[in-house]
């Protein structure tokens, strides 16, 4: 899941994450971070995809067709049904439901968190605050894919989260920050729910009622979101 900072530039933006997510599917499946054996996984931050935009190469390929926006992602990746692994990057966030229960997974990189704001101002930025905190009064997120004229106090660097599984777990949810602006992480599993209680068969269509959801609440921003059934919704 990614989300775009900048409408305007929508058509580069689409060409941006689709080259994003051709180097996220490589890093995150590559032999050295998987591993020969196939049974643990190095989440080491270097291993996944989204560093790649660290490297000035995809700025300087980027830059001649002015694609001067920039965008938020998250992956999450299921092994053998017992562990979870959640990278992100910017406030794209993530969500697994337990037993009715929302359990966030991710701490979203935004400037008021105490150790963002003290790397930007460590390298000389300011996170101020224009109706929201905001790096030197721009950006809402402190972390994104591109953005470069906010380098170098925007990093490409992303967390990596590893969670056990135990089989209780009924689902993710997957979205970028359109609908968790608007929508609390128990709100978005009691939705599913009950999407699922309603009609088991209308699950593929859960995350419709997603999107649909953040906007009647008034969510004017881009909305995406996917939801991963962990176990058979009927």
């Amino acid at each position: 899941v990614h989300g775009c900072s900048s409408s305007v530039q929508l058509r580069t933006y689409e060409k941006k994450c689709a080259y994003a997510k051709v180097e996220l599917l490589y890093q995150c499946f590559r032999e050295d971070c998987i591993g020969a054996s196939c049974t643990t996984l190095t989440c080491r931050p270097e291993n996944m995809a989204i560093c790649c935009c660290n490297n000035p190469l995809v700025t300087l390929r980027l830059a001649p067709q002015g694609m001067k926006s920039g965008c938020t992602a998250v992956c999450c990746l299921v092994r053998e049904q017992s562990h979870l692994y959640v990278g992100w990057l910017g406030d794209s966030q993530a969500m697994l439901a337990r037993r009715g229960v929302a359990l966030p997974l991710v701490n979203p990189h935004k400037p008021e968190r105490e150790d963002e704001r003290k790397r930007i101002e460590d390298l000389g930025g300011m996170v101020v605050m224009m109706g929201i905190w905001r790096v030197n009064g721009s950006l809402a997120v402190s972390r994104a894919i591109g953005d470069a004229e906010h380098k170098p106090y925007v990093i490409s660097e992303p967390d990596v989260l590893s969670v056990e599984l135990d089989g209780s777990e009924d689902f993710l949810v997957l979205g970028c920050d359109g609908l968790w602006d608007q929508l609390m992480p128990q709100d978005v599993a009691n939705r599913v729910y009950q999407a699922v209680l309603d009609d088991p068969d209308g699950a593929p269509y859960v995350s419709h009622a997603l999107v649909q959801g953040a906007r009647d609440l008034g969510s004017g921003d881009n909305i995406t979101a996917i939801v991963v059934f962990l176990r058979d919704p009927h």
